[in-house]
This record gives C-alpha cells, sequence and structure tokens, in this order.
C-alpha cells in the first residue's frame, strides 16, 4: 500500500484505495474508486456477494468520500491460489 500524503493527488477511477472515516476513526476500509466528482469518489466494494450489510459499508450508504478520507492506495494483492501449494 502507498500511503498518502494528503496532497491534492486525482485518484484513477478503478483504484483500490484504504478509507479511513473521520465518524469512524481506526476502522480502514479498501474500496474501489467507480466515480470522482469535485475532490469526492464514489467508492463500492468488490465483493458483490457480501451480506445486505457488508455491501452497504460504501458510497451506497456513506455517498461520496471526500479526499482527505482516503488514506492510501493498495498496490499489491498477495492470493492464494490453493491450500495445497502452500502446505509444500
Amino acid at each position: 500500500m502507498k500511503w498518502l500524503d494528503g496532497s491534492s493527488t486525482e485518484l484513477a477511477l478503478s483504484s483500490v484505495v484504504v478509507i479511513e472515516r473521520d465518524e469512524m476513526p481506526g476502522i480502514l476500509f479498501i474500496k474501489r474508486i467507480q466515480k470522482s466528482h469535485s475532490g469526492a469518489y464514489w467508492v463500492e466494494g468488490d465483493n458483490k456477494i457480501a451480506s445486505a450489510e457488508e455491501r452497504m459499508n460504501d458510497s451506497r450508504r456513506w455517498g461520496y468520500v471526500p479526499a482527505h478520507e482516503i488514506k492510501g492506495r493498495v498496490l499489491l494483492r498477495i492470493r492464494r491460489t490453493s491450500e495445497r501449494k502452500l502446505q509444500r
């Protein structure tokens, strides 16, 4: 993850970002930018099969997220391909 320094860097659509909401300090959310408008971003999670409560922890509940709440950009995702490969 690349932590952002608070400068007015415009983030690209489809970037995966780390968000810390002002009203929820200490809780970090990983979301993908879907739209941008006047320095704010519409973000949604990638998990489309999540429960209704989990799905709503994004812009469908919050609205546009101000840029200062975006704390970092995800650069790399490490994913397991299978349990068997990890055991070797």
